[in-house]
């Protein structure tokens, strides 16, 4: 995992060490040498809050300043830091004593008041899209991401990538890819087609576009581009391609937006589950940074399982139709190749996708299991596989 660097201080400020971690049990354990405090605890100093547990410790962002404390230790945050050292120095500072007995006393109202303007100042920062409009919310992001939007399609692309190559190690990685002729090229096309299909879809950066017009039916109900490897997508096959998944309603159905327009996100509950039990997990990325980086507990949740089910069947099927024992359930003939469309919306589609909070993402296992299976010469999926894959094989030929 990567190291990132961060830096720690002892409650007085007196050393100020810069640490390199990839988790709050290496910091810990690399403060507490460095600022010799057994068992030490961690507070972030800008503003006193304790880090307790390895979730929240990765939305914290590098180079950021921590206290490393003894239970003992009274802990100050940057600003009563600042306050108590003019305090000492300048009598002007009874004025502020004045104002902090006020909010004291009417700490209700000053809340509200307070609470009502970073609303706004938070609904007016939320609408903002570009880079000159929001500059706080960039930091970190790559240069030529000048939009919200464009960013958060990046990190859906990137996602979804991240199924495929899942995908693509499994099946490469299995026996009968290493020692079978036929299932070799069989796994190949198979991962060409995705791979085309993928490309057809811009891998599904509308679900977290909020300015994708087509919105999930869980918004819809509650609120009524690149190609592999960093390659560009040639205009030509993604159209075709476009063109072709269109007919078979891929792109309506499948290329939705999981947020509203603002963008704000709502979980959509556990697997078997039809919507979230809590009730109050929801998350807009675009409103702040902080936010942005919290989006990233936010997991996509394969109801049928891509580990436990989905890739199993597919190595299942692929050695049962190698060794002619695979039958089309619907001509009951003899099948010629696997269900990749089938395969393909259970590991990269909402019809199998939820998009959850991760207090609603249920790690043990699901009692789902895949429904993909073979196709003969008959079936109409067999048809489209040939001609997606003829189409792109003609755009290879051209090209050299």
């Amino acid at each position: 995992m990567q190291l990132n660097g961060y830096k720690i201080t002892n409650v007085n400020r007196t050393r100020k060490i810069g640490v390199a971690a990839n988790s709050l049990k290496m910091l810990l354990d690399k403060a507490s040498v460095k600022l010799n405090i057994r068992k030490p605890l961690l507070y972030v100093a800008k503003d006193g809050a304790a880090v307790l547990d390895e979730d929240y410790f990765s939305t914290i962002a590098p180079q950021t300043l921590f206290i490393v404390a003894t239970q003992q230790d009274k802990v100050e945050t940057d600003f009563e830091l600042f306050y108590n050292a003019i305090r000492k120095n300048f009598s002007v500072i009874e004025t502020g004593n004045l104002i902090r007995n006020f909010v004291n006393e009417y700490r209700d109202e000053v809340n509200k008041h307070l609470s009502e303007c970073l609303r706004k100042s938070s609904e007016n920062l939320k609408l903002k899209s570009t880079k000159t409009d929001h500059v706080e919310w960039f930091e970190g992001q790559p240069v030529g991401l000048d939009t919200k939007e464009k960013v958060m399609c990046r990190r859906s692309q990137d996602r979804i990538r991240g199924y495929f190559y899942k995908t693509k190690d499994d099946l490469c990685r299995s026996v009968i890819y290493r020692t079978n002729k036929r299932a070799h090229i069989l796994i190949d096309n198979i991962l060409e087609t995705f791979r085309n299909l993928l490309t057809g879809v811009d891998y599904f950066s509308s679900y977290f576009d909020r300015s994708h017009s087509n919105k999930h039916q869980l918004i819809k109900r509650k609120c009524v581009h690149d190609q592999l490897d960093g390659e560009v997508p040639r205009k030509k096959l993604k159209q075709n391609i476009r063109n072709m998944l269109e007919k078979h309603e891929i792109i309506d159905q499948f290329c939705v937006s999981l947020c509203t327009d603002e963008g704000d996100f709502l979980c959509h509950g556990l697997w078997n589950s039809d919507e979230c039990n809590y009730g109050n997990h929801i998350i807009n990325p675009y409103e702040s940074r902080e936010n942005a980086i919290l989006f990233q507990i936010w997991n996509l949740d394969h109801r049928i399982e891509i580990s436990r089910s989905i890739l199993p069947s597919m190595l299942d099927s692929i050695t049962d139709l190698v060794d002619g024992k695979l039958k089309c359930s619907k001509h009951k003939r003899i099948c010629v190749n696997i269900s990749v469309l089938k395969y393909f919306l259970e590991i990269f589609t909402v019809e199998n996708l939820k998009f959850v909070h991760i207090v609603c993402h249920d790690k043990g296992v699901h009692e789902l299991e895949s429904s993909g299976g073979g196709i003969c010469t008959k079936c109409d999926e067999y048809k489209f596989i040939e001609k997606l894959l003829a189409s792109s094989n003609r755009q290879k030929q051209s090209e050299k």
